[in-house]
């Protein structure tokens, strides 16, 4: 039977009702639930526009990620090594030329540890993306790739202002960092 028509049979008394809904189980099942939940006599739901109903498609289709989708993204600094006090034990010189950052975005990690040398800083890196490949990283104007196990290592004469991670087509970038240790404040408590 058609919508029509099984919208026609709720409406009847259960008597009236055709032969074909006394034999067919399926149509008896939808008259019950099209009377039950009282649709009969109403008006069809309106057809939506074509350009709604592709837009819909669109958004709730198979997705590329977030990182996909977006041709820019501003990941935001959630750990920073020299802005956290050090306990007593670890302040000293040892600790002065070392720096771990960390960088979040939706769906994007990034990890860097920085290390102090007498005329160079080495740096190590490692991005985590939760959908794709990890791609290039411009730390200034030095492009760089990952090794095998996804690691970035370089060295610089001075820590990068500017850096970006490329991910297949999209572009992650980290916020400038100051590379200049703030200074510890003086307590009652140090040593």
């Amino acid at each position: 039977m058609t919508r029509k028509q099984l919208i026609q049979e709720s409406s009847t008394p259960d008597e009236n009702r055709s032969k074909h809904l006394r034999e067919c189980e399926e149509c008896a099942e939808s008259v019950r639930l099209l009377h039950a939940f009282r649709v009969s006599g109403r008006a069809p739901l309106p057809k939506p526009p074509t350009g709604w109903v592709v837009k819909a498609r669109s958004v709730a289709g198979p997705q590329a990620g977030v990182v996909g989708r977006l041709k820019e993204l501003a990941a935001r600094l959630t750990f920073d090594s020299w802005a956290v006090p050090q306990p007593v034990g670890v302040r000293g010189q040892a600790t002065l030329g070392h720096r771990r950052v960390s960088f979040e975005a939706v769906g994007f990690l990034f990890d860097m540890r920085a290390e102090r040398h007498k005329d160079e800083w080495r740096f190590v890196a490692q991005a985590n993306v939760s959908d794709r490949s990890t791609g290039e990283l411009r730390a200034d104007k030095q492009v760089l790739l990952p090794d095998q196990n996804g690691i970035y290592q370089w060295r610089a004469p001075r820590p990068p202002k500017k850096m970006t991670i490329r991910i297949d087509g999209a572009t992650v970038m980290l916020p400038e960092l100051k590379w200049t240790r703030p200074r510890a404040k003086k307590q009652s408590g140090d040593s």
